[in-house]
Parts: structure tokens; C-alpha cells; sequence
């Protein structure tokens, strides 16, 4: 079983390399790529059994400014508009319950229109789990990775 790419090695002439990675060989031209574009990680979302440790670390020692607050909840940005939420093992808001962070911090994908990604992933067969969540500031969407691993997208709302 080998996988077939070209790449190029400081040359203006691609050279054909054999991995052994599939079953058949697949020009890099032909396969299908999304349209929406994901602008960097923009967020960061923790459920942990030991917030106030973790809120220690992010507001003492990291001495990142508390936006947000409530029991079980603080969310922090960072200078660049980044944010970092973290989520007691208790917390709930809205009736989400937040379970589905199990699987280790949740990054969040910045793209322009979240209706649109959403769509087009969905159509990939990604699984988002539950609606479009908005804020004051944002909108969100959490889906199911090809790895198994809990994932967001997000669109700053201006």
C-alpha cells in the first residue's frame, strides 16, 4: 500500500515520492478542499476537576484579566483578543452541561461566517454537537473531530 505526493525540494520540478499510507496513489490537485478559511486558534476552552487551581494559575501566575464570571466559570482574554474559558466539573449554563469537553482542552477555529463552515463541514460528514451558540461578542459551534477529540469554530461578531 503506498501513497503518492509530490513535493519539491528547493526545485522547480516536483519530485513523486511513494509513502506507505493508502491503497492508491492520489495526485494532491484532486482532492477536494473546503472553501471556508480557518483563520487561527482563538479560543481555549478547559473543563477541569481542579479549577481553582487552574484559575490560580491563569489569573495569579499567567496574571490574565478575569472578563467573565460566574460559579464554576471564569473567562480570561489575552492582549491579542484571544480567550481562554475554563468550566468546574458542576457547571452548567443554559442546560449544556459542558460533558462533551471531555476529551482535554477545546480549541476554537476563527473563521468569517460560522453558518457557512458549519454547512460545508457538515457536508464533509462532521458532527457538530448541538445549535449555534452567540454571545455579545461571538458565536460558536462545537463539532466531533475525525480523531474522536471535541473542537469549536468561532466567529467574532463586530
Amino acid at each position: 500500500m503506498f501513497f503518492c505526493c509530490e513535493m519539491s525540494l528547493g526545485s522547480k520540478v516536483p519530485l513523486s515520492v511513494s509513502l506507505p499510507l493508502a491503497s492508491q496513489c492520489i495526485h494532491r490537485d484532486t482532492l477536494r478542499r473546503m472553501k471556508t478559511k480557518f483563520k487561527g486558534i482563538a479560543w481555549l476552552g478547559i473543563r477541569t476537576d481542579k479549577f481553582d487551581e487552574l484559575l490560580d494559575f491563569y489569573k495569579n501566575k499567567m496574571e490574565l484579566p478575569v472578563i467573565h464570571e460566574e460559579p464554576g466559570f471564569r473567562a480570561f482574554d489575552l492582549p491579542n483578543g484571544d480567550r481562554v474559558e475554563i468550566f468546574s466539573e458542576e457547571y452548567t449554563s443554559d442546560g449544556n452541561d459542558y460533558r462533551h469537553f471531555s476529551t482535554g482542552p477545546v480549541a476554537g477555529f476563527l473563521v468569517d461566517n460560522i453558518e457557512e463552515a458549519k454547512k460545508e463541514m457538515e457536508s464533509e460528514g462532521i458532527e457538530f454537537i448541538g445549535p449555534v451558540g452567540e454571545g455579545s461578542t461571538s458565536k460558536w459551534a462545537h463539532f466531533r473531530g475525525v480523531d474522536g477529540n471535541t473542537y469549536e469554530l468561532m466567529q467574532r461578531l463586530a
